[in-house]
């Protein structure tokens, strides 16, 4: 893994600073920086490029051998282009054209750029592209294009242009114009007459609507992120292209990363959080979406934290252990930001990895030892452990609810309890993959699966009951919660739930649903509570064949159906909401069915701890990860004589009885090196 920090957004740091700086860093052990360099910045007039303060700042990365990644960012426009082309803007619900304005990410202006659909406007962006890369693609110090920052679309346009796009969108996806009027209702005699969906002047949409305007958004940012990646690898072919996003939760309703990666060569991420939860569910999603070793952790603040993220400041420690647990799920670079704290807009002054007054913090010392200790670990040649188990997500589901809250006024959501089922495999010793159920409908499953979680199904898509069904009897083991597959992707509901083939894979049906607090679920022969379930119980009529494993009352609570070589299990509450009330059920009860069903974690330990492992050579590479505030000890249950290091500090540990106790500080995560 390679270290490296955000260092030049002009106007910072002023240039008098650089080159004592990049000297620093280097001599620290650092392998890269960042720059940006923003269309509004470097294209004050038309045909006018002033570039030479980035060649200044690329040949003193080249001296110190720092590489560069370079940020390009179209969305701060120059105000030339909206002075000639005023119809370029960006156009807001309520029909008014959007000024160019500073923003905190932006403070010289330019935000939120032009209109990609307007023509001239296109143009225009393409050749910002074309014209720093051309300029700048033989300078040596480049490491990696950025194409977009944080996936950002900065608003659902309402102009002419985004309108006919979104015609032209709609009749690909519908085909012929009747099937749209019976699918929404219309009575359109042509495509010309279709707007997009305007909640400011329509109120609130119906679910199809919803759908679409989701999915017009997802393929917008694909086609843009296609778009970007190709102009540059036309013009620089040899160098690798990226972007990041900034979304933590894999439940996002304006892109896909999961396809917007696919355009490029590295997908990174942005994280300022400061629940270890939130940023290791932001490096499963990008190990899920990309893959080991084709991930950044691209942002991570590098000191204290202001504005909208909260306020506060981050140990020399906890930057340390957030690029480890990075390294955990596969990244190969983490990038803090920024190095100087900032002295411009809301950000400014903090962030930075030195102090207020320019001096080291012990942050800077801390990830300098972290780069050098780094530097003498083959962390290249890394193996990671596949996941045996993979939580299926369906973005749809946040959608839908967020325009409608038919099905519950709600006191829980669907990520949430897609969050607590995943900590509750974390904390069993798993480190799940997240499944996209769209890639579900046209391709099984890895083979390296044997359980797959659907906490969250509520939208059920085309082909995805058919994927899961040879799936289980192939020997999958499958486990839905509760409000699953009631509606297809047009929002109409299934005439009985869960919907399509589930039906038949998990035998059952729901004859009706009901609020409530709590719902315990007993062992119907012991009478022994070993689940709960909240807010919401599905009574359902089960099929020949399908075992009720649980009660609740009189009701079957958890089903299973055995199907071929595997299983399909059914729980008819919200498990996860009893466990965000602080109960140990639902954790106890999944550890128990998956030793049933011999899903074993990679390692044997007793402790708070979440895990990944990987080989390095005839090394097992182990990351410990305490995510709670009070240090804790870890119990490794390894075959005597097993000799263990931590592979940053050096510190030994050995196993003389079975067991090695690792102590872990709060929030800390440790690299350990096994060898018998």
């Amino acid at each position: 893994m390679r270290i490296g920090t955000q260092y030049f957004r002009d106007p910072n740091p002023p240039e008098k600073f650089w080159r004592k700086d990049l000297a620093d860093l280097a001599s620290a052990g650092f392998s890269f920086i960042g720059c940006w360099i923003p269309w509004r910045y470097i294209n004050p007039e038309e045909n006018r490029w002033e570039l030479d303060k980035y060649r200044r700042l690329l040949d003193l990365a080249r001296r110190y051998k720092l590489g560069v990644r370079m940020q390009l960012v179209p969305e701060s426009a120059p105000d030339w282009v909206v002075r000639r082309f005023p119809d370029a803007r960006l156009v807001n619900e309520r029909g008014q054209p959007v000024p160019l304005h500073a923003h905190a990410m932006l403070q010289l202006g330019g935000w939120p750029g032009i209109n990609p659909y307007h023509p001239a406007g296109r143009s225009l962006i393409d050749d910002y592209y074309r014209q720093v890369v051309s300029h700048l693609k033989d300078h040596p110090a480049i490491h990696i294009w950025s194409l977009w920052n944080e996936i950002q679309l900065p608003m659902l346009s309402h102009d002419p242009y985004t309108q006919s796009a979104y015609r032209k969108w709609a009749q690909r996806r519908y085909g012929a114009l009747e099937s749209y009027n019976q699918t929404n209702g219309t009575q359109f005699v042509s495509f010309a007459e279709l707007n997009l969906p305007n909640p400011a002047t329509e109120g609130l949409p119906l679910l199809q609507y919803v759908a679409d305007r989701a999915e017009f958004l997802w393929d917008m940012t694909v086609d843009e992120g296609r778009r970007r990646a190709d102009l540059v690898r036309r013009v620089d072919p040899d160098r690798p292209v990226s972007m990041h996003t900034n979304g933590n939760s894999p439940y996002l309703g304006d892109r896909d990363d999961w396809s917007v990666a696919a355009c490029v060569d590295v997908y990174g991420n942005s994280t300022y959080n400061r629940d270890p939860f939130y940023d290791t569910m932001s490096a499963i999603k990008q190990r899920s979406i990309k893959g080991p070793g084709k991930w950044w952790l691209t942002e991570h603040c590098g000191g204290r934290m202001v504005y909208y993220y909260g306020h506060f400041t981050f140990s020399g420690q906890d930057l340390v252990s957030d690029a480890l647990k990075a390294m955990a799920h596969g990244a190969v670079a983490a990038s803090f930001w920024q190095y100087r704290n900032e002295i411009v807009g809301q950000e400014a002054p903090n962030f930075g990895l030195l102090n207020h007054d320019g001096s080291r913090s012990e942050r800077f010392t801390a990830l300098a030892k972290l780069a050098k200790g780094l530097a003498a670990w083959d962390t290249d040649n890394l193996k990671y452990d596949p996941a045996v188990i993979g939580i299926l997500l369906e973005p749809l589901d946040l959608a839908f609810r967020s325009a409608s809250e038919s099905w519950m006024n709600q006191p829980w959501q669907e990520y949430r309890e897609f969050e607590e089922w995943l900590r509750a495999v974390l904390g069993l010793g798993h480190s799940p993959d997240f499944l996209l159920a769209r890639q579900l409908c046209a391709k099984a499953p890895p083979k390296n699966l044997k359980l797959i979680l659907a906490p969250s199904l509520v939208v059920l898509r085309g082909g995805l009951s058919r994927t899961l069904d040879r799936w289980v009897r192939a020997g999958g083991h499958l486990i839905a919660g509760p409000f699953t597959g009631v509606f297809d992707p047009r929002g109409r509901a299934f005439e009985k739930s869960p919907g399509d083939n589930l039906l038949k894979l998990f035998g059952l049906h729901v004859v009706s649903r009901h609020g409530g607090e709590r719902f315990g679920f007993v062992d119907p022969e012991t009478n022994t509570e070993l689940l709960a379930g909240r807010h919401l119980f599905e009574e359902v009529r089960v099929q020949k064949g399908t075992c009720v494993v649980l009660k609740s009352g009189k009701h079957p609570a958890v089903l299973t159906r055995k199907v071929g070589k595997g299983t399909a299990t059914y729980i008819a509450a919200f498990a996860g909401a009893e466990q965000a009330a602080g109960s140990a059920l639902f954790a106890n009860w999944l550890g128990k069915w998956l030793r049933e069903r011999g899903v074993r974690a990679p390692i044997s330990f007793e402790g708070p701890a979440w895990v990944n492992t990987a080989r390095l050579g005839k090394d097992r590479i182990i990351f410990l990860h305490n995510p709670g505030k009070p240090s804790c000890e870890v119990r490794l249950r390894m075959q005597t004589g097993t000799a263990i290091c931590d592979c940053i500090t050096l510190e030994k540990f050995r196993s003389d009885d079975g067991r090695v106790l690792v102590p872990l500080a709060a929030r800390q995560v440790r690299a350990l090196a096994t060898r018998k």
